[in-house]
Order: structure tokens, then sequence, then C-alpha cells
């Protein structure tokens, strides 16, 4: 990079505090721009003896107000000659003839001032209670608009990856229903939302904290009557109270921050098929220095919930952040918005799909224009196979089949994979059959008095 021009400087600095061009005559909205440029104020300076106009070029230069001072202000004071007021120049050349002819026709600066179109009034600009006001029109408002629009640039699998998506605080219906439709066209990630009818932060409203804690009941009726029936979502409450790392100070999260770190934090530390709650995986609470399983150091929830209330949520596919007296603060739920009961209604299950199926769509595409023949078709059975063995290894799978055109081998669903047609059509046919293992989510022990003298070895 060259060196900086100077007069970007000026072009840069800001005014001083109060200031005013004219104190006596403030603007309007007692505002004033820092530095405005126009090609009207672009001056030459001749030479004396000078007899034409090509002399003019000699030098050029901006001078702020230099046009209004030559044509309005004192006609005949022209230190120098001003490009559009030009009648004492040789020719009488007009501004626009004088700009174009010495090539004074445009300008370069620096991108600067200006703001990010947030309202500077809001502590929280994109406060679901402003959000709600767009009901679900993007063309509303700002704030609707520019996280739909945010959400919009991750929805393409061959422009961003990942495999969990969320805008924590987010309630928005339509908004949240949006992170779990974008998941599910992706078909590639899981969407963590936040659920509305809880408590609300001070930015949410101006209302009592009694009035801003909401209600489990609101909370389940709400989720009820939107029926968000998709195994690529899952929602997660109450609020969290956590220790910020860098201040020090205790800071209220939403329930995504928990369910987020909890995720990744299982996945890091055991597979991401084994199910991302209880005390192994889903315990929150610190030991010592190290944080708990959200990978923040966990103090405490906004509300403690009852075995009613975990019931309540969990019926809704919403999982419970309990706190229990003995064991601590623990994610105690993984369920996925789902709603038909199956092995999808589950995270664990979800996530396990979610990366066989990634993974497996690496095989296939080092396999894409290979030649369409039997060789081919056993390399991608053999490599499909042995990915497919290591999951069962790591009990992500209790069984599974891989069947491919021409195999002889009995499909579970009855329905062959057909053969030459599909390679007429440049097509090879791959049939995967998996079954999940599943999660202890309940423990049923029944505890039986026996008589005295009944003997255990019989």
């Amino acid at each position: 990079m060259g060196n900086l021009e100077p007069s970007l400087r000026d072009c840069l600095r800001r005014l001083p505090e109060y200031y005013a061009a004219n104190m006596d005559d403030p603007h309007a909205n007692d505002m004033e721009y820092s530095w405005v440029f126009t090609l009207d104020d672009v001056q030459l300076e001749f030479e004396a003896g000078s007899t034409g106009a090509l002399e003019y070029q000699a030098k050029a230069y901006y001078v702020s107000g230099s046009r209004q001072m030559s044509t309005t202000a004192d006609p005949g004071h022209r230190p120098s000659h001003n490009f559009c007021s030009w009648s004492a120049a040789s020719g009488a050349l007009d501004g626009t003839e004088g700009l174009h002819l010495f090539g004074y026709n445009q300008f370069t600066t620096v991108f600067h001032g200006g703001h990010d179109g947030l309202d500077v009034q809001e502590v929280e600009p994109f406060r679901n209670t402003y959000l709600d006001d767009a009901s679900g029109d993007k063309t509303v408002n700002y704030a609707y608009n520019t996280v739909f629009r945010a959400l919009q640039t991750v929805q393409d699998p061959e422009y961003v990856e990942y495999n969990i998506l969320s805008v924590p605080g987010l309630t928005e219906p339509n908004l949240t229903k949006k992170v779990v439709q974008v998941c599910e066209d992706r078909a590639d990630a899981l969407g963590v939302i936040d659920v509305n009818g809880g408590f609300q932060p001070r930015h949410e409203s101006s209302a009592s904290p009694s009035a801003r804690r909401g209600s489990i009941k609101t909370i389940a009726s709400n989720m009820k009557s939107r029926e968000l029936d998709s195994s690529y979502g899952a929602a997660y409450y109450p609020w969290a109270q956590v220790r910020d790392n860098r201040s020090g100070r205790r800071l209220w999260v939403p329930p995504s921050v928990i369910g987020v770190g909890v995720l990744g934090n299982s996945q890091a530390k055991s597979e991401i098929w084994f199910a991302p709650a209880g005390f192994i995986r889903g315990g929150l609470s610190s030991q010592g220095t190290r944080p708990g399983a959200a990978g923040l150091k966990v103090l405490n929830v906004h509300e403690r919930l009852t075995s009613s209330d975990r019931d309540t949520l969990y019926d809704q596919s919403i999982n419970p952040i309990a706190k229990f007296p003995s064991e601590g603060l623990v994610v105690f739920g993984q369920k996925t918005l789902q709603l038909v009961p199956s092995a999808l209604d589950r995270i664990n299950v979800r996530r396990l799909l979610l990366y066989v199926k990634k993974e497996i769509s690496i095989i296939a595409a080092q396999t894409i224009f290979q030649p369409n023949v039997q060789v081919t078709w056993d390399s991608f059975k053999s490599k499909a196979d042995r990915f497919l063995a290591d999951v069962q290894a790591r009990f992500g799978l209790t069984d599974y089949l891989v069947k491919l055109m021409d195999d002889p081998t009995p499909s579970p669903s009855g329905v062959g994979t057909v053969t030459d047609d599909l390679v007429d059509r440049n097509v090879m046919y791959a049939q995967i059959y998996l079954k999940p293992a599943k999660a202890i989510e309940f423990i049923a022990i029944d505890f039986i008095i026996t008589k005295s003298g009944a003997s255990f070895t019989d």
C-alpha cells in the first residue's frame, strides 16, 4: 500500500462535539456534515502572463465553498479560477467544459462515515417485540428483513458448511420457523431455536420483572398451536445465568446458547450420535475451574422447573434445563420438534442421520462420472460398508445393510434395485438400511420384597 493522501485526514476527522458551522443559526436538526465534496469547488491557479486556457492546468486543487464565494458572496473576488464560474478564464469556458478539458471529472475517496443502519435508541435493535410488529412481512421493518436476509445467506449448503444453526434470543415465530426451514431444506443441519411465552429480558419490555417472567403453561400452549413438525429443529428452556470469562460478570443467556454448547461439547468429547443430555454429556455445573457441558460456567437457571413443568415442556418437544439439589444443573431432554413418534424425534438419531448422509454423500461424490459397471458398484459398496461398520463399532448403529444394483440380497422393504433401466439413464442406485442405537431416557425398576425364608439362588 502507498502512503495515505494527507488530505484524507481532513475527510475522516470528525468535527468537535457541539460544533455548528454557524452557531448563531444552527441547523434545524442541530447536526452538521463533517465533510462534503463537490467538483464545483475544484479550482485552477494560473501564473501571471498566461495567454491560453491550457496553461491553467499547472495547478488544480479543491477549496471548499469557493464556487459560492466566486459567484454570490463576492463576484469580483477571484484569487483563482473556479471551473464552474470561469468567466474570467481565457476563452470563457463553461465550468463543465473546463472539468472535462483538464480531466478533473471524477474523484476517489475512502469508504467512511455513516452507520450500521440500526436504531440507536434501541438497547437491542432486533428485540422480538419489534420483530413481532412485522407479522411475518419482511417489508414492514428493517429489523425483520435483516434477520430474514441473514438466514437466507446460509441456506445454500454449497456456499457455507455447518451442522448447527441458531439465532440465540430470537423468539419471533415466523423467523424461528425460518431457522428450522433452512435446516430442513439443507438436510444437513439441526436448528436450535428459542420459544416465546417465557422469560423476557429488560430490553424486550418495560413491564415489571414479574410480568416479564412468563409461564410454562403459556410456552407449552404457544408451541402446541404452532405445530412445528420437523426433526431438523430443537428447543430448550429456561434461560440460564453464566459467568462472562472476560469481565467476570454474571449474564443471563437464552436457552439456545446452552443447547448449542451442549451439542458441540457432546460431539467433541464423545460421538455426534450420543444423546446430548443427562449428567454425563448434559451436566452444566462447573467442576472446579472447568466449565460444564455447555462450555460455559453456568451458575443458575432463571426458573427452577418442577417435575410437572419438565413433563409439560417435554410433551411439547421442549427440552428442559433442570436444576436438582444434589446433582446440579443439567439438560434433561433430547427431543427434536417432530410431532409424529419415530426414531427421528430424538436429537441423537437425527444427528446420526445427518452425519451418515453427509459422509455417504462424500463417498458418492468420489464415484460420480465413474463407469456405471459392477466394479464401480462394488467399490462404492465396499467404502460404504467400511464407514458404516466403523459407526456401528462406535455404538451409533446396531445393524445396517447396503444394497446396490444387481444385489441378490433380499431387501427389507421388499423393493428391488432395478438395474438395466437405471444404467440406461446413467444412474447408480443404492439402498442403505440403518438401525440406529437409541438412548435410554426412562429406566423401569421393580423392587420386590420377599419373605424372610426366600432363597435368591433358586
